[in-house]
Protein backbone atom coordinates (compact mmCIF):
# COMPACT_ATOMS: atom_id res chain seq x y z
CA UNK A 1 0.00 0.00 0.00
CA UNK A 2 1.14 3.51 -0.76
CA UNK A 3 1.23 5.57 2.42
CA UNK A 4 1.08 9.33 2.02
CA UNK A 5 3.25 11.66 4.07
CA UNK A 6 0.49 14.24 4.51
CA UNK A 7 -0.16 15.97 7.80
CA UNK A 8 -2.37 14.19 10.25
CA UNK A 9 -6.05 15.00 10.03
CA UNK A 10 -7.99 15.19 13.25
CA UNK A 11 -11.18 13.17 12.66
CA UNK A 12 -14.35 15.12 13.28
CA UNK A 13 -16.59 13.93 16.13
CA UNK A 14 -19.51 11.72 15.24
CA UNK A 15 -22.53 13.79 14.31
CA UNK A 16 -25.21 11.80 16.05
CA UNK A 17 -28.92 12.29 16.29
CA UNK A 18 -29.81 15.40 18.28
CA UNK A 19 -26.41 17.08 17.85
CA UNK A 20 -25.67 20.28 15.99
CA UNK A 21 -25.79 20.17 12.21
CA UNK A 22 -22.77 22.34 11.49
CA UNK A 23 -19.06 21.51 11.42
CA UNK A 24 -16.19 23.83 10.59
CA UNK A 25 -18.69 26.47 9.52
CA UNK A 26 -20.38 24.14 7.00
CA UNK A 27 -23.98 23.04 7.18
CA UNK A 28 -24.45 19.29 6.89
CA UNK A 29 -27.51 17.62 5.49
CA UNK A 30 -30.23 16.40 7.81
CA UNK A 31 -33.30 14.64 6.56
CA UNK A 32 -35.88 15.40 9.21
CA UNK A 33 -38.14 16.77 6.52
CA UNK A 34 -37.51 14.01 3.99
CA UNK A 35 -39.71 11.51 5.78
CA UNK A 36 -42.63 13.91 6.29
CA UNK A 37 -42.97 15.59 2.89
CA UNK A 38 -46.35 15.01 1.30
CA UNK A 39 -46.99 13.61 -2.15
CA UNK A 40 -49.32 15.25 -4.62
CA UNK A 41 -52.32 13.56 -3.05
CA UNK A 42 -51.17 14.19 0.51
CA UNK A 43 -49.71 10.73 1.21
CA UNK A 44 -46.51 10.48 3.26
CA UNK A 45 -43.55 9.48 1.17
CA UNK A 46 -41.96 6.17 2.09
CA UNK A 47 -38.76 6.26 4.14
CA UNK A 48 -35.70 5.25 2.13
CA UNK A 49 -34.06 1.96 3.04
CA UNK A 50 -30.57 2.98 4.15
CA UNK A 51 -27.45 0.79 4.07
CA UNK A 52 -26.79 -0.11 7.71
CA UNK A 53 -23.03 -0.07 7.17
CA UNK A 54 -23.21 3.60 6.13
CA UNK A 55 -25.38 4.59 9.08
CA UNK A 56 -23.32 3.04 11.89
CA UNK A 57 -22.91 5.62 14.65
CA UNK A 58 -25.40 8.07 13.19
CA UNK A 59 -29.02 8.84 14.03
CA UNK A 60 -31.85 7.97 11.69
CA UNK A 61 -32.21 11.53 10.43
CA UNK A 62 -28.50 12.18 9.87
CA UNK A 63 -26.56 11.35 6.72
CA UNK A 64 -22.76 11.30 6.85
CA UNK A 65 -21.01 12.88 3.87
CA UNK A 66 -19.51 10.34 1.45
CA UNK A 67 -16.29 10.46 -0.57
CA UNK A 68 -16.76 8.18 -3.59
CA UNK A 69 -13.52 6.62 -4.84
CA UNK A 70 -13.04 4.35 -7.82
CA UNK A 71 -10.79 3.35 -10.70
CA UNK A 72 -10.47 5.75 -13.61
CA UNK A 73 -7.12 6.02 -15.41
CA UNK A 74 -6.81 4.13 -18.68
CA UNK A 75 -5.31 4.78 -22.12
CA UNK A 76 -8.67 3.77 -23.57
CA UNK A 77 -11.28 6.56 -23.79
CA UNK A 78 -14.22 4.15 -23.64
CA UNK A 79 -12.89 2.64 -20.40
CA UNK A 80 -12.54 6.07 -18.83
CA UNK A 81 -16.07 6.95 -19.89
CA UNK A 82 -17.37 3.66 -18.46
CA UNK A 83 -15.73 4.35 -15.10
CA UNK A 84 -17.06 7.91 -14.98
CA UNK A 85 -20.56 6.79 -15.97
CA UNK A 86 -20.80 3.94 -13.48
CA UNK A 87 -19.54 6.15 -10.64
CA UNK A 88 -21.97 8.90 -11.66
CA UNK A 89 -24.83 6.40 -11.33
CA UNK A 90 -23.48 5.24 -7.97
CA UNK A 91 -23.24 8.85 -6.78
CA UNK A 92 -26.82 9.47 -7.93
CA UNK A 93 -27.99 6.46 -5.93
CA UNK A 94 -26.33 7.77 -2.77
CA UNK A 95 -27.73 11.25 -3.36
CA UNK A 96 -31.25 9.85 -3.71
CA UNK A 97 -30.79 8.29 -0.27
CA UNK A 98 -29.89 11.72 1.07
CA UNK A 99 -26.12 11.38 1.40
CA UNK A 100 -23.95 14.39 0.48
CA UNK A 101 -21.50 12.99 -2.08
CA UNK A 102 -18.02 14.09 -3.16
CA UNK A 103 -17.23 12.25 -6.41
CA UNK A 104 -13.90 13.26 -7.98
CA UNK A 105 -14.00 10.83 -10.93
CA UNK A 106 -17.26 12.09 -12.50
CA UNK A 107 -16.21 15.68 -11.80
CA UNK A 108 -12.66 15.27 -13.11
CA UNK A 109 -13.74 13.32 -16.20
CA UNK A 110 -16.10 16.08 -17.32
CA UNK A 111 -13.49 18.80 -16.70
CA UNK A 112 -10.77 16.93 -18.61
CA UNK A 113 -13.10 16.10 -21.50
CA UNK A 114 -13.65 19.80 -22.12
CA UNK A 115 -10.17 21.15 -21.37
CA UNK A 116 -6.54 20.18 -21.90
CA UNK A 117 -6.04 19.50 -18.19
CA UNK A 118 -3.96 16.42 -17.41
CA UNK A 119 -5.92 13.37 -16.19
CA UNK A 120 -3.21 11.83 -14.02
CA UNK A 121 -3.46 11.31 -10.27
CA UNK A 122 -0.36 13.49 -9.94
CA UNK A 123 -2.55 16.38 -11.11
CA UNK A 124 -5.71 15.42 -9.23
CA UNK A 125 -4.26 13.92 -6.05
CA UNK A 126 -4.35 17.08 -3.95
CA UNK A 127 -7.94 17.78 -5.02
CA UNK A 128 -8.91 14.23 -4.04
CA UNK A 129 -7.14 14.51 -0.68
CA UNK A 130 -8.91 17.77 0.08
CA UNK A 131 -12.32 16.34 -0.86
CA UNK A 132 -11.72 13.26 1.28
CA UNK A 133 -10.61 15.35 4.25
CA UNK A 134 -14.02 17.05 4.54
CA UNK A 135 -16.04 13.82 4.19
CA UNK A 136 -17.18 11.52 7.00
CA UNK A 137 -16.50 8.18 5.33
CA UNK A 138 -15.10 6.67 2.15
CA UNK A 139 -17.05 4.51 -0.30
CA UNK A 140 -14.98 2.58 -2.86
CA UNK A 141 -16.88 1.67 -6.03
CA UNK A 142 -16.03 -1.83 -7.24
CA UNK A 143 -14.98 -2.48 -10.84
CA UNK A 144 -12.95 -5.17 -12.56
CA UNK A 145 -9.90 -2.87 -12.67
CA UNK A 146 -10.20 -1.59 -9.10
CA UNK A 147 -7.22 -3.58 -7.79
CA UNK A 148 -4.96 -1.98 -10.41
CA UNK A 149 -5.81 1.59 -9.42
CA UNK A 150 -2.82 3.32 -7.87
CA UNK A 151 -4.98 6.33 -7.05
CA UNK A 152 -7.46 4.27 -5.05
CA UNK A 153 -4.55 2.64 -3.24
CA UNK A 154 -3.31 6.07 -2.15
CA UNK A 155 -6.83 7.15 -1.15
CA UNK A 156 -7.34 4.05 0.99
CA UNK A 157 -4.00 4.80 2.65
CA UNK A 158 -5.27 8.29 3.52
CA UNK A 159 -8.59 6.98 4.81
CA UNK A 160 -6.91 4.32 6.95
CA UNK A 161 -4.50 6.86 8.41
CA UNK A 162 -7.40 9.15 9.29
CA UNK A 163 -9.44 6.27 10.78
CA UNK A 164 -12.20 6.70 8.22
CA UNK A 165 -14.78 3.95 7.74
CA UNK A 166 -14.11 2.40 4.31
CA UNK A 167 -17.06 0.80 2.50
CA UNK A 168 -17.06 -1.28 -0.70
CA UNK A 169 -20.00 -0.52 -3.01
CA UNK A 170 -21.00 -2.93 -5.77
CA UNK A 171 -23.46 -2.43 -8.62
CA UNK A 172 -25.77 -5.39 -9.19
CA UNK A 173 -27.68 -5.43 -12.52
CA UNK A 174 -31.42 -5.91 -12.27
CA UNK A 175 -32.92 -8.38 -14.79
CA UNK A 176 -30.06 -7.87 -17.25
CA UNK A 177 -31.57 -4.58 -18.42
CA UNK A 178 -29.80 -1.97 -20.55
CA UNK A 179 -26.70 -0.41 -19.06
CA UNK A 180 -26.84 3.30 -18.26
CA UNK A 181 -30.24 3.76 -16.63
CA UNK A 182 -30.01 4.16 -12.83
CA UNK A 183 -33.11 2.00 -12.47
CA UNK A 184 -31.18 -0.91 -13.96
CA UNK A 185 -29.02 -1.34 -10.87
CA UNK A 186 -29.24 -2.03 -7.21
CA UNK A 187 -26.22 -1.68 -4.93
CA UNK A 188 -24.66 -3.63 -2.10
CA UNK A 189 -22.39 -2.28 0.64
CA UNK A 190 -19.84 -4.01 2.86
CA UNK A 191 -16.90 -3.06 5.05
CA UNK A 192 -13.52 -2.95 3.34
CA UNK A 193 -10.58 -3.23 5.73
CA UNK A 194 -6.95 -2.76 4.82
CA UNK A 195 -5.97 -6.48 4.92
CA UNK A 196 -8.83 -7.29 2.53
CA UNK A 197 -7.76 -4.50 0.21
CA UNK A 198 -4.17 -5.76 0.22
CA UNK A 199 -5.37 -9.25 -0.71
CA UNK A 200 -7.32 -7.77 -3.57
CA UNK A 201 -4.26 -5.82 -4.71
CA UNK A 202 -2.22 -9.02 -4.64
CA UNK A 203 -4.87 -10.90 -6.61
CA UNK A 204 -5.84 -13.22 -3.75
CA UNK A 205 -9.49 -13.97 -3.24
CA UNK A 206 -10.62 -11.19 -5.57
CA UNK A 207 -13.91 -12.96 -6.31
CA UNK A 208 -14.83 -12.72 -2.63
CA UNK A 209 -14.03 -9.02 -2.18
Amino acid sequence: MVVSTINERTPAPDMREGQATTRKGRTHMTLQNLHTRKGRRGQDKLKPILPKVLQEGYGEDWRPSVYLAGAYSSPDAETRLSHATSQSLAAAHLLRLGYPVLAPVPMGHFICEHTDLDRSFATWGETCRTMLSVADLMVVFYSSTLADSKGVDVEIGWAARWNFPIILMRAVPVDNMLVGDPSDYTYTFERLDVPTWLKLREGKGASHV
